[in-house]
């Protein structure tokens, strides 16, 4: 496959960083190991191929890039079969660090094991042994807030809100979403206190809040889309024989529906 003229500026640029944004199946993989190549052939400083690092995101993607590798190194082999530098290059294939984030820091991990003060044969758990490891250290967390409840005000207030007065089963669903999203940002404790509005004191009504301002737009939509539907039947179903009480229903609840949509206060 030929390349085009940007993917052609792609292999060659050697000004610095370099991000290659494309869809699927352009030739993103084509570009980075015909790039690779370029490192490799360089008539004045030939690489190594084990001295470069190549991420991926998958073992599958990680295996597959290898494979293209090789491929290609036996394609220049081919070509020029009396290149020493080439043939080496194929055995050092093996050497070279092509593999997914998670395997790469793993192996950092265990190369400095001694400075991270934990044993070089340390194991990544798995996804069900992390649940356990979580759920066991929430369970540990609200055992010490239970304790300490009569101290903390903000703890009894989050469970008679959050509980719905009946219990508190849903407690540590709402802490684990809370924590799933706050791991999404680059700064998990700055995004948590971002979440934290302060001056709300001499607000009167929990819709004047940003995020009550959001949730009754939103319920409003969603109302009004029930509304909508709801008339659509009250119109088709209207004189039919024997839908008398279900029009008058129906009409009811649209009343309903369209009093809580102009509501204006969270109550």
């Amino acid at each position: 496959m030929k390349l085009t003229v940007e993917q052609e500026l792609a292999v060659t640029n050697r000004g610095g960083k370099l991000l290659v944004s494309a869809a699927a199946g352009s030739g993103k993989t084509k570009v980075l190991v015909d790039r690779l190549m370029s490192y490799i052939l360089d008539p004045a400083d030939p690489a190594n191929i084990d001295e470069f690092l190549i991420i991926t995101y998958t073992k599958a993607a990680a295996a597959e890039l290898r494979a293209k590798i090789a491929a290609k190194l036996s394609e220049l082999i081919g070509e020029n079969p009396q290149n020493k530098h080439l043939h080496q290059q194929l055995m050092r294939l093996y050497l070279a660090k092509i593999s997914t984030v998670h395997a790469f820091c793993t192996d950092v991990l265990r190369q400095y094991a001694y400075r991270l003060d934990i044993t070089a044969d340390f194991r990544v758990a798995d996804e069900s042994e992390a649940l356990q490891l979580q759920m066991k250290a929430l369970e540990n967390v609200l055992d010490t807030a239970y304790a300490t409840a009569q101290n903390d005000s903000d703890f009894c207030e989050f469970i008679d809100s959050q509980g719905f007065g009946r219990d508190d089963r849903q407690i540590p669903e709402i802490i684990l979403k809370v924590f799933n999203n706050a791991r999404c940002h680059k700064n998990p404790e700055d995004w948590l206190n971002s979440c934290i509005v302060s001056d709300i004191t001499d607000l009167q009504d929990a819709g004047q809040t940003i995020w009550g301002t959001y949730l009754m737009a939103d319920l409003k939509e969603y109302v009004s889309l029930h509304i909508i539907a709801l008339e659509r039947h009250i119109t088709a179903i209207s004189g039919m024989d024997g839908m008398e009480k279900p029009v008058v229903l129906l009409q009811d609840t649209v009343r309903q529906l369209k009093t809580l949509r102009d509501s204006n206060s969270w109550n």
